[in-house]
């Protein structure tokens, strides 16, 4: 599957995270988005499937120059070979509109960059969201790997992420 994840960081230093409605993640929190759908592609445009997802889980229109592609990761269980899912990374700073849950979204929660509840999130979460999102007056890093889970997405059994400068 191939998937997307927008975090919106506003000016007070808060992330907004949704509640997950299914999927490996169910009930955990998490960023916006979701599969990249019909003729999406995201190796040619990463863009386009990011934008429409983060409209339908919230409301808001996600502005292009105040958003950073940060990367991608690949996310495997146990012992496969191919990955479950590809999720390309953004973090936007800026957008139109007040997050409203819609679709299937089971609601949001605004938290502070620095105080993430890891123990509400996948156990992948911590491994790369904090240098993902940065801080208010620094952008994060750019993210690139996989990361591999035990049987669900509260234990990682390996991880190898690379980070660069955005």
């Amino acid at each position: 599957m191939l998937a997307n994840l927008c975090y919106l960081f506003d000016d007070k230093g808060r992330v907004l995270l949704g509640i997950a409605p299914g999927g490996p993640c169910k009930g955990l929190l998490n960023g916006l988005g979701g599969k990249y759908e019909g003729n999406e592609d995201p190796y040619k445009d990463p863009w386009s499937g990011m934008f429409r997802e983060a409209n339908q889980e919230s409301g808001v229109s996600v502005m292009p120059g105040h958003t950073m592609g940060m990367g991608r990761i690949d996310f495997y269980f146990l012992d496969e070979k191919k990955p479950r899912c590809r999720v390309w990374i953004y973090v936007s700073r800026g957008w139109e509109g007040e997050p409203t849950p819609r679709e299937k979204m089971k609601g949001f929660v605004w938290v502070p960059y620095t105080e993430l509840p890891f123990d509400r999130m996948s156990a992948a979460d911590p491994l790369w969201l904090p240098y993902v999102l940065g801080t208010l007056e620094e952008p994060g890093m750019i993210v690139s790997g996989s990361v591999r889970f035990g049987e669900t997405v509260k234990t990682v059994v390996n991880q190898e992420l690379i980070f660069r400068k955005a």
